[in-house]
This record gives C-alpha cells, sequence and structure tokens, in this order.
C-alpha cells in the first residue's frame, strides 16, 4: 500500500492599511502564531488546522509536511510574522493529528512587551472526524522566549466543524479559552494573549475547491472587540493555490479604523511514495 506525504511551502505577505489614529492602534497586539494567508478555518483540509481549527484535522487527507513564511513590512504593531514548520498525518478511526513549531520574530515597531524579542510557539493538535458533515478537536499550545512576558504561555484551543454538503462548511473555535495571558498591560492597555472566539464560513460555489469565498469574525475577550476577516482562493493549475485575506478592526470608528490585508502563493513542491 502507498501512502503519499505532501511537501507544500507558502509565502505570504502582510500589508497594513491604517488611519493614523490619536491614541492606541487599530489592529491589537497578540502573541499570535505565523499568519495563515488566505485560510478559511471552516473549510481547510490542511496542516495549518493545528492552529487554525483543530476539529479538522480530522479531515486531513493524508501525511503532510509544510512550512510558511510570513514577511511584513514596517507598518506599525503587527506581530505575527517569520516561519511556521508543520507535519500531520491521519491516523484511524477518523482522527488526524499534527505537531506545528511558530518561529515569530517580531518588529521593534511591535512595541511592548514585544519591542523585537523572537518567541516560539509548540502546538499540538488533535481531531476527530464523526462522520463527513461533522468534527470536533482540541490543541495544546505553549510559549518560548527570553522576553518574560512570551515565555512559559499555555493555551488550550477547541473547535467544531460543520460541514452540510459539498458547497458549505461553517466552524466555530474558541481559541486558548484558559487564558494565557489576560493582565492587561501599559502603555496600550491590551493582553499579551487572551480569549478569542471564531465563527467562520465558506463558499464553494462549484462544490471543488477551485474556488472559494469566505468569511469569519473573531472576538477578542480582553478588548471587547469583533474582527471581521474575508478570505478568497483560487486554484493555479500545474502551481498550487494564490489565496488572500482582509481583516478589520474597528470598523465604525473613523479614528481607530484599521485593516490588515494578507495575500499568499501555495506552491505544490513534490509528493514522495513510500
Amino acid at each position: 500500500m502507498k501512502n503519499k506525504i505532501s511537501v507544500l511551502g507558502i509565502i505570504g505577505f502582510a500589508v497594513f492599511l491604517a488611519e493614523s489614529a490619536i491614541a492606541g492602534e487599530p489592529m491589537p497586539t497578540r502573541a499570535e502564531h505565523i499568519a495563515t494567508p488566505g485560510k478559511n478555518p471552516a473549510s481547510e483540509d490542511g496542516s495549518d488546522n493545528i492552529v487554525l481549527n483543530p476539529a479538522s484535522m480530522g479531515y486531513q487527507p493524508a501525511p503532510e509536511l509544510r512550512w510558511t513564511g510570513v514577511g511584513c513590512s514596517d507598518a506599525p504593531k503587527k506581530v505575527g510574522c517569520g516561519h511556521s514548520f508543520e507535519i500531520a498525518t491521519p491516523l484511524v478511526f477518523g482522527l488526524g493529528t499534527g505537531l506545528r513549531m511558530d518561529y515569530v520574530q517580531t518588529p521593534w515597531t511591535a512595541g511592548f512587551p514585544y519591542n523585537g524579542y523572537d518567541y516560539v510557539w509548540l502546538t499540538w493538535a488533535l481531531g476527530w472526524k464523526l462522520s463527513d458533515m461533522f468534527a470536533l478537536g482540541f490543541s495544546l499550545e505553549r510559549s518560548y522566549s527570553v522576553d518574560s512576558y512570551l515565555n512559559g504561555l499555555f493555551g488550550v484551543t477547541a473547535g467544531i466543524t460543520f460541514r452540510p454538503n459539498t458547497h458549505f462548511a461553517f466552524a466555530a473555535i474558541a481559541h486558548d479559552f484558559n487564558g494565557p495571558s489576560t493582565q492587561l498591560l501599559p502603555p496600550s492597555n491590551l493582553p499579551v494573549l487572551d480569549q478569542s472566539y471564531d465563527f467562520a464560513g465558506a463558499f464553494r460555489p462549484t462544490g471543488r475547491r477551485g474556488l472559494e469565498i469566505g468569511l469569519d469574525l473573531q472576538y477578542l475577550q480582553g478588548t471587547d472587540q469583533f474582527i471581521p476577516r474575508g478570505t478568497l482562493q483560487l486554484d493555479i493549475p500545474g502551481v498550487g493555490r494564490a489565496r488572500g485575506d482582509l481583516a478589520a478592526a474597528h470598523v465604525p470608528n473613523d479614528t481607530y479604523r484599521g485593516v490588515v490585508g494578507t495575500v499568499g502563493l501555495e506552491v505544490y513542491l513534490d509528493s514522495f511514495s513510500a
């Protein structure tokens, strides 16, 4: 019996667009993972579910190795830049699991407590596909850094996925619901890593993955803030997939409104048989 191991790479670029703010920043800084350009938590089937939605690890189609690199501009207060490395595989009885390492390189413009200090996340996820329509899962993560504010954070995440047919997918995820670091820190009055909740939906007009449009809404408990995000994915024959997303904060506030756009190209490098 032959098992395929896919090797993929993603190169992403984050663009920060915001109006000048009198105080604070349009997008809240958090000890986040490396961005996953254009990925929707409801429809994604690959190893990025380790941090996106652990429930969908049960849909993992084959063993996978993945590297993602995200470079950020000199825009202020952007944290999730750097590299991630993942390995994931399906197991028996609808189970799927994966391990991921994020090496986050925070720019000096990110501000306190980041201030250019690098940190690492190690995340393990386990998902269970109960049926083609429904899956659930959880993940555990821990951070490492020479910065005491970023070191030793421990988070627990749980999610569910509902896919009624090939056109629609829905998901709900409670990220870091144990509240790894909820203390509000000066001068921005933001927590390092608070609880967040994500509600996502995706639509594939043809019922296939060639074209996908998604929308998710994230709620940050520590700042009592909603951040909507739209995603778009398009297959490019012979190359891979082009992805993009657009997230906004403080949408009704002209002073603090901010938008972050990310574009990425997923390149299928090769596959190995064993």
